[in-house]
């Protein structure tokens, strides 16, 4: 199952352009955190996403920045996710043609099937 998880740093902010890239990428299920900085460690709809990864499923994000706002901090949460359960990176292949994809990525992380790490 796809999960997706969005970000907006200020209660002003919209998700609306994450929450239609995400269920475009096929997310059954999208978490949110509204008005939390990239850079703050408790992101309550983060942790419900991860809690609801089991292996075989895949996060999804918009832009690698709703996961950190620094290449330090995106490091760190992806040792920590690898640490926690054998989490590996995977680029999706577009099923959209590019000019439609135009203004969005998504990233996708999913727990392994075994903890070697292949």
């Amino acid at each position: 199952m796809k999960i997706g998880y969005a970000r907006v740093s200020t209660d002003e902010q919209n998700l609306d352009l994450q929450r239609h890239a995400l269920e475009a990428a096929g997310c059954a299920v999208v978490y949110e955190d509204r008005g939390i900085s990239g850079a703050t460690a408790d992101r309550p709809g983060l942790a419900a996403a991860l809690a609801r990864l089991e292996p075989g499923d895949v996060l999804v994000v918009w832009k690698l920045d709703r996961l950190g706002r620094s290449l330090f901090r995106l490091i760190e949460f992806l040792d920590g996710l690898g640490k926690a359960g054998g989490v590996s990176p995977r680029c999706p292949r577009p099923s959209t043609p590019p000019r439609q994809a135009v203004g969005w990525s998504s990233t996708c992380w999913a727990p392994s099937r075994s903890s070697s790490g292949r």
